[in-house]
């Protein structure tokens, strides 16, 4: 099961960085070089958002005794 678990996440981040490097040379040959980043920032805002907000709960409740 962990090798299972490893594999997709890591199946999981490749997605992602073949996400934001096609986003970034999409954009860059659309787009103005600033307007691309303007575009990857607002791409990455979720995950920052989303890193935050989770932290904030993980951090209100305590871990499970077990």
């Amino acid at each position: 099961m962990v090798q299972a678990y490893v594999l997709a996440a890591l199946v999981s981040a490749t997605g992602d960085t073949v996400f934001t490097i096609g986003l970034a040379w999409t954009a860059v040959h659309l787009l103005a070089p600033a307007t691309a980043g303007l575009v990857l920032g607002i791409e990455m805002l979720p995950q920052a958002l989303c890193t935050l907000l989770g932290g904030v709960i993980a951090d209100r409740f305590d871990t499970p005794a077990g």
